[in-house]
């Protein structure tokens, strides 16, 4: 007989892409109880400070 538990069952979410909308999201979600997976095709995240070339 399976033992009885008193877990409530987690709503999961899956981000796809780790640009700024995705890590926006990510962040937004990230009180909510909900399991969260994101899911990138790289595994590093890449920013480009493109401020720094118009810099004087």
């Amino acid at each position: 007989m399976p033992a009885a538990t008193n877990q409530t069952s987690r709503c999961k979410i899956a981000v796809i892409g780790a640009g700024f909308a995705g890590l926006a999201a990510v962040r937004a979600l990230r009180d909510s109880n909900a399991d969260i997976t994101l899911v990138d095709r790289n595994n590093h995240h890449v920013f480009l400070n493109r401020f720094s070339s118009r810099s004087p």
